[in-house]
């Protein structure tokens, strides 16, 4: 989803959303009930997952999330290809 999906789905400005991810503010719980209640998931569930997210990754890790960050936006067919790539790579390292 786009900021500016966000925005016009959960009827919160723009501005404010830019401020959240330039990190100068930080979401007020009115804010975050609207984005909660719109995904319907608790406010909880939403610090949770802040939490893990500011949690220290492993370079592994980090290479992992922008990796799937990355097929996520590909069309189904070309994620799969993505994957059977992977499994071939996976098949054939020890042959290098």
């Amino acid at each position: 989803m786009s900021a500016a999906q966000l925005t016009r789905e959960a009827k919160i400005t723009n501005g404010l959303v830019t401020q959240w991810r330039n990190r100068t503010q930080q979401p007020s719980a009115k804010s975050l009930s609207k984005i909660a209640d719109y995904f319907n998931v608790s406010l909880d569930w939403l610090s949770e997952n802040e939490q893990k997210e500011k949690a220290p990754v492993s370079e592994d890790e980090r290479l992992l999330h922008e990796g799937m960050d990355k097929i996520k936006l590909l069309p189904r067919s070309e994620q799969q290809r993505v994957l059977d790539y992977i499994e071939f790579v996976i098949a054939h390292q020890d042959e290098h």
